[in-house]
């Protein structure tokens, strides 16, 4: 997106179709420190995220801001100074950021912190064969100053298998040779389309 809009000054990341299966990794959420959002090239905190809507090709979803790697990995992929990603909103996501301030900070006790974790790790540790057959879909937009903007669609398979697969790849890429040293990041050093290339996954430009 950032390719067909050079001057894209914000980038929003929506994620759907993660079901609502909860594994050990998946229940890792910081609920005490909020959700993070890029805002002029600084990564900063939203205690109270507003839920937007977005349609990932099936109707409407409500979608909420969090914590993910993307608010930072995509600003050195793209230069974009406003960046923040949206999931599908289920019911366990809407509670947790929907505490008040003080819950957060009950839930950020060390205590409390040994008790939640002593629970997650009695938790699946991860999905079964059924959940990763199936898969998720990402909506990427991106605006400049004039109120232009260019979307796509994403597809792929179901998250923690495209992870391993994608992990696999980048360090077979690695080691034969295809590579730069220093930090880089997956689309930076192998290009937008690397996605394309595992099973599932298509990109959908929209109007």
């Amino acid at each position: 997106m950032k390719q067909r809009l050079p001057d894209a000054i914000d980038l929003k990341i929506d994620i759907g179709g993660l079901n609502a299966v909860f594994t050990r990794h998946r229940n890792q959420w910081s609920i005490p420190n909020g959700a993070r959002v890029r805002r002029d090239g600084r990564i900063i905190t939203v205690s109270r995220p507003r839920e937007t809507n977005c349609d990932f090709g099936e109707g409407p979803f409500s979608t909420l801001v969090l914590r993910w790697g993307d608010v930072s990995t995509a600003y050195y992929s793209t230069g974009i100074k406003n960046i923040e990603v949206r999931m599908a909103v289920t019911p366990p996501l809407r509670i947790a950021i929907s505490l008040p301030g003080f819950a957060r900070k009950i839930f950020g006790m060390p205590f409390v912190q040994s008790f939640l974790k002593a629970q997650i790790a009695r938790m699946p540790e991860g999905p079964s064969d059924e959940v990763l057959r199936t898969g998720r879909r990402v909506l990427v937009g991106v605006t400049n100053t004039n109120g232009e903007n260019a979307r796509a669609r994403v597809t792929t398979g179901q998250g923690n298998l495209l992870t391993a697969q994608a992990g696999v790849e980048i360090a077979r890429r690695v080691i034969v040779g295809e590579v730069k040293v220093g930090f880089q990041t997956p689309s930076l050093l192998y290009g937008s389309d690397l996605i394309l290339q595992f099973e599932g996954a298509t990109r959908e430009e929209l109007k």
